[in-house]
């Protein structure tokens, strides 16, 4: 594991993608519009991000990226 610690590539994917599914979570706790929204957004934003991801490009997720970005975790 300590080669894929220094691609590039795969750290700018995991850690905003680790938030976005913690935060996708805590939305689904929320009762009747987390149940509702929580499944579909997981489900829905994740195969688009793993899409584009699979064909080479960099996603990037509007204010979680720039969080990750700001606490120097990318």
């Amino acid at each position: 594991m300590e080669d894929k610690k220094n691609r590039p590539f795969l750290k700018h994917h995991a850690v905003p993608t680790l938030i976005e599914g913690i935060i996708l979570w805590i939305i689904m706790i929320i009762p009747v519009v987390g149940w509702i929204l929580g499944p579909i957004g997981l489900i829905v934003i994740n195969i688009l991000m793993g899409i584009k991801a699979y064909k080479g490009e960099y996603v990037n997720i509007p204010v979680i990226t720039n969080f990750c970005k700001n606490q120097n975790w990318i």
